[in-house]
């Protein structure tokens, strides 16, 4: 009985945690209004239903709110299936639609079609690399282009108070047809929190580099995801 006292405890750490990025992201909006950085917060839900033991659906809701939080800058929403190949390997065809209008930019839509293969391999000490390669197909305003984009992640699960936790880092590079160049980059840190037997929460940090930026903008990006399961 004493796991089940002591789980309100993780549940508050998470809020508290949740409330200090929240005024994090204020004042350093405020700090960093005049500079050349964003700070941007990107709230996202994803659901997946399982069709049998190897084939899910998935769908998928995300706003990026940017210009340091002032303004919704991008809407996406999207559906595709995850088929799992074995313990190691994954491929996930999936649709997403965008609409939004980045800083200094015309309106945009965009329809994206792309498809992900996944490695994981697990290593020494409970520690886990995965790498996923996705392609994508993209219109955006009627022009098509493509784009390459391959993530690289290092994660490991333990437990408090018999509470699963999977802290990981990972760190993801863009390679854009239109303009012949690796021209994005992006670095990750996060902990997945599992919730209840169907939700798992998912916040993280990211800090995105684009070349092509004149002039250089960095961003750095408060997420959060809500995963439902089924």
């Amino acid at each position: 009985m004493l796991p089940q006292k002591r789980k309100p405890k993780l549940y508050s750490s998470i809020l508290c945690l949740a409330i200090w990025l929240g005024c994090l992201l204020s004042a350093n909006a405020q700090q960093t209004a005049a500079s050349n950085a964003d700070w941007q917060f990107w709230p996202e839900v994803d659901v997946s239903i399982k069709l049998s033991q190897r084939v899910s659906v998935l769908g998928t809701g995300t706003l990026h709110f940017g210009k340091n939080v002032s303004d919704l800058n991008e809407e996406q929403a999207g559906f595709g299936f995850n088929f799992t190949l074995n313990k190691y390997f994954s491929l996930s065809p999936d649709y997403r639609y965008g609409s939004g209008q980045p800083p200094g930019r015309s309106h945009t839509r965009e329809h994206r079609f792309f498809l992900d293969f996944t490695a994981r391999a697990p290593l020494k000490h409970g520690f886990v690399l995965s790498d996923r390669s996705r392609i994508e197909l993209r219109r955006i305003n009627g022009v098509e282009s493509h784009r390459y984009r391959n993530k690289l992640q290092l994660e490991r699960s333990f437990s408090i108070d018999d509470h699963k936790l999977t802290p990981y880092i990972s760190d993801e590079v863009f390679y854009d047809d239109r303009f012949h160049i690796w021209n994005r980059n992006r670095i990750y840190a996060g902990v997945r929190v599992p919730l209840s037997q169907h939700l798992t929460l998912d916040p993280y940090f990211l800090e995105q580099f684009d070349v092509r930026d004149r002039p250089f903008e960095r961003r750095h990006v408060i997420a959060i995801n809500l995963r439902i399961d089924y």
